[in-house]
């Protein structure tokens, strides 16, 4: 399916009629500081679609929110109120997955004598 292109008139007009109003975030309810600049700071005012454009939102101001960056990169495409928007991967199984104490013991240390928490030992020998 081709990319649909967005335009950007609309969306500065539809940026600036929500900032206007100065919504708290609709996430997570706390006042937003829209005199922040940079872009990349958490706390900065983006726009945020109630329904994701990748799950067949629109790109309407009905279907538009105001949100902290941070706020909105948490939510990403989900629904509001869902918590999981894609089946997490099933857990990995097989030799990688599970400890080999040769692995351990090809580099000579015993594996009863391997920190809590360590499975494996790699190292070189150069």
């Amino acid at each position: 399916m081709p990319k649909k292109w967005r335009n950007n008139t609309i969306r500065d007009r539809h940026r600036a009629v929500i900032a206007a109003d100065e919504p708290p975030c609709a996430e997570c309810g706390r006042a937003i500081d829209y005199t922040i600049t940079d872009q990349y700071d958490p706390w900065v005012f983006t726009v945020d679609h109630v329904v994701p454009l990748a799950l067949g939102g629109s790109d309407l101001l009905a279907n538009k929110q105001a949100m902290h960056r941070l706020c909105n990169l948490k939510k990403g495409d989900r629904l509001p109120g869902c918590t999981t928007s894609k089946q997490r991967p099933a857990p990995r199984t097989g030799r990688d997955s599970t400890y080999e104490p040769t692995t351990a013991l090809a580099r000579g240390i015993p594996a009863d004598q391997l920190p809590p928490g360590v499975t494996f030992v790699t190292g070189r020998d150069w």
